[in-house]
């Protein structure tokens, strides 16, 4: 079913079509949350990893302990809720005004 989402999420108008391509590599995807999705598992898959000492079958958050369903799922979450990404960013990439959107400027 429709998710509830905040309104200042899907801005309207240009701002929209800016916001769902990379930044970094300039494919296109089909929602905010797929960009973020793809920045977290293409473009830091391996800081994240790093930073937090992922192997390769732990599903287990080393930060949280809740049981995530995959190794990809993990990678996703600690990126997410955890500030893996935020943490790991370049600042050519932390400057970016859509990764800024997507991932700096978001209130708990």
């Amino acid at each position: 079913g429709p998710r509830m989402s905040h309104p200042s999420v899907e801005p309207k108008g240009k701002n929209l079509i800016r916001l769902r391509t990379c930044p970094i590599c300039k494919i296109e995807l089909s929602s905010n949350d797929n960009v973020k999705m793809h920045i977290i598992l293409t473009h830091y898959r391996n800081e994240i990893v790093e930073k937090f000492g992922i192997k390769k079958k732990d599903i287990t958050c080393p930060v949280c302990e809740k049981v995530q369903q995959s190794n990809r799922i993990l990678i996703r979450h600690l990126g997410y809720c955890h500030n893996g990404l935020k943490d790991c960013l370049t600042l050519e990439h932390a400057n970016m005004p859509v990764i800024n959107d997507l991932f700096l400027s978001k209130r708990k």
